[in-house]
Parts: structure tokens; sequence; C-alpha cells
């Protein structure tokens, strides 16, 4: 195969994926608004994140594991600079939306309750970074993302065959609730359920079964009938999560990890199969500004509920597609920001060698 051959299949990949990727951003948003049949929706609403996790995985793949590991290092650092970012941000913002309503801002989670590091500001500030629900509870994404990179770059450098045992922590889930207490004396409950829930259970165990697709992705497409196996999964998430929430069950039960586990993966196989499919404007939000959906919805959303001015059928998609301009600005101040220091930080740092 050519290397422009070889290019060309990447970047029809790549496409498929991107068009997964804004599906599922605007799945997420349509979890946190009033969106119309969201409950009987929820089944299938709750694959987003997973299947956020397992795309991640499958870009990990490389032929050499010096790439892997550099990639899982890079996307560590990556992942731990946004988290406190996209932290800072929401802190300032409820901060300053506190002091113009005339009150004082108090999180809505206090990480470490009775302590004095966790009561003081800047110490629920530095944990809030291990699990993201202070300021906004859905910024666990990101605090559970470079928890597990880290755990997948040392499994991956010493023991690579420990991936592979990893989706099982996916069904520890169900016992997960027994866990946590011992190991973080005075931390709350949302802590513990984001600690062992949130990056043991879903983002490690996700990342590493899109790794494994991506690995044996040429034998794992000869299985038949792709597509009618993820319609299959699907109709049994729907069901079962249906019939646990009418029985105010948590979704916690076996069958619904199980079929959610499948659908997933079976999402992945299915961009995999279709590899061309692209729809230009959905696939260029999927590329640059489905991530940053995810982390900035709950900000408009909460400013929209202020106004009056929505309806429950259309909440979810003026969230979405209000928080694409927004994505805009902040990819091009990203940019611009690049730019400055490629350019300019090389020659002070010079200038500055050369007086010394």
């Amino acid at each position: 195969m050519s290397t422009l051959t070889q290019n060309n299949k990447k970047r029809q990949i790549v496409q498929s994926l991107y068009l997964c990727k804004a599906l599922m951003a605007f799945l997420i948003v349509t979890r946190h608004t009033t969106f119309f049949c969201k409950d009987a929706l929820l089944p299938i609403i709750s694959i987003a994140t997973p299947t956020f996790f397992c795309i991640t995985g499958y870009f990990l793949f490389s032929d050499s594991q010096e790439r892997e590991l550099s990639k899982a290092t890079r996307w560590t650092r990556k992942g731990l600079l946004l988290c406190i970012f996209m932290n800072l941000i929401y802190l300032l913002h409820h901060s300053v939306d506190a002091a113009v309503c005339g009150r004082t801002y108090t999180p809505a989670y206090k990480v470490m309750e009775g302590t004095a590091f966790g009561d003081s500001i800047v110490g629920n500030f530095i944990i809030n970074i291990f699990t993201g629900i202070s300021y906004s509870y859905h910024l666990w994404y990101l605090s559970a993302f470079w928890m597990a990179m880290v755990v997948f770059y040392v499994l991956r450098r010493f023991c690579p065959v420990l991936i592979y045992a990893t989706p099982l922590l996916y069904a520890w889930a169900h016992v997960c609730h027994k866990w946590g207490a011992d190991f973080f004396p005075g931390a709350t409950e949302p802590v513990l359920i984001v600690l062992r829930c949130n990056f043991f259970a879903m983002a490690l165990p996700f990342i590493c079964t899109g790794y494994l697709i991506s690995k044996h992705s040429k034998a794992l497409l000869r299985i038949p009938l792709i597509p009618l196996w993820l319609i299959l999964c699907g109709a049994m998430l729907y069901k079962s999560g249906t019939v646990l929430s009418y029985l105010h069950i948590n979704t916690y039960g076996w069958c619904y990890h199980i079929t959610t586990y499948l659908m997933v993966g079976f999402i992945l196989l299915t961009c995999l199969k279709f590899s061309n499919a692209r729809i230009p404007f959905i696939n260029a939000i999927g590329q640059h500004h489905s991530a940053n959906i995810y982390y900035l919805h709950i900000l408009i959303y909460m400013h929209l509920n202020r106004t009056g001015f929505h309806t429950e059928e259309v909440a979810a998609l003026i969230v979405y597609l209000a928080s694409i301009p927004l994505s805009i600005g902040i990819n091009r101040i990203t940019e611009r920001w690049k730019y400055l220091s490629n350019t300019y930080a090389p020659q002070i740092l010079s200038q500055v060698w050369k007086r010394g």
C-alpha cells in the first residue's frame, strides 16, 4: 500500500469518527438540558461519554511503543492543563456571577469536608483537579481523562498484557459503591463517585477498549453484519434502561452495563466499517468543537435558563449551536497564543541567554 493510500485511508477513518463525535456531543448536551423525551432517551444518551473515551483510545494505538508512550505523555499533559484551565474558568465565572447577584460563591461540593485544606479556596481547587466536580460537575471528564492516561502509560510501558484486563473494571462498577471511604477519609460521596466510577470504571476501561479495537481492527471488522449488531445492542440497551428506570432502579444493572459496553464497541466498529461517512458541517463540529461543546455548554445553558427564551423542544439545540461560536473564539485565541509563543518566546529566551 502506498503512502498516499495509507494517508487517504487514515483521513477517511478520522472523518467518520469526527461525525460520531459531533453526534455524541449533542447527546451530552441533551443529557444536561430539558430536551423533550429526555427520560425515554437516557439509555441511549448514556453512551456518549464512553464513546468519547473509546475514540480517544482508538487514536492511541500506533505501530511502535515509543509513539504510543509519546502520545500518552502528550495527552496527559494536555488533559491536565485543560483540566486546570477549565476549572479556573468555571471558578471565575461562578465567583463573578455570585458577586453580580450580591452573594458569596460557595462550591456546590466541598471535596474534602471537615479538613482545613479541603475547606480553603486553594485546597478545594487543587483537589478538584482530581475530581472535577466543585465548579461544574461534568468537568469530571477531564480529571478522569488525564488520570486514565497516566495509568495507560504505566500499563503500556511495564505490563501491556494488563490492558486486556481493564474492561473488567467496567463490570466492577456494579459493586464499586462499596469502595473508597477507607482510602479517602473525609471525602464527600460525589468525590468518591468520581474516583471509583468515572476514572477506574469508565475512563480507563473505555480508553483501553478503543485502543484494543484499533490494534485488532482488521480481525474485528471481519465480524459479519456489524451495523445490525449495533442496532440489536441499541435495542437491548434501550429496553433494559427503560425497565430499570420504570422500576426506579439505578442504571447499574448487569444487563445495562453489558449492552452499554457492547454498543460503544459496535459504534466504533461501525465508524470503521463506513470510514468515508462525511457531512462537511457536522464533521467540522466533531473535529474542532465537540470537546469545547462538552466543557462549555453548561455555561450557555445557565444563562439561557435565566432569559426564559427557550422551550423544552429546542433547548438542547440552542445550547449546542450557541457553544460553537464560543468554541471558535477559544480555538482562535489558542492558535494565536501558540503562534506568539513559538515566534517570540525562542527569541526572548535567546536574548536572555546571551545577556546572561
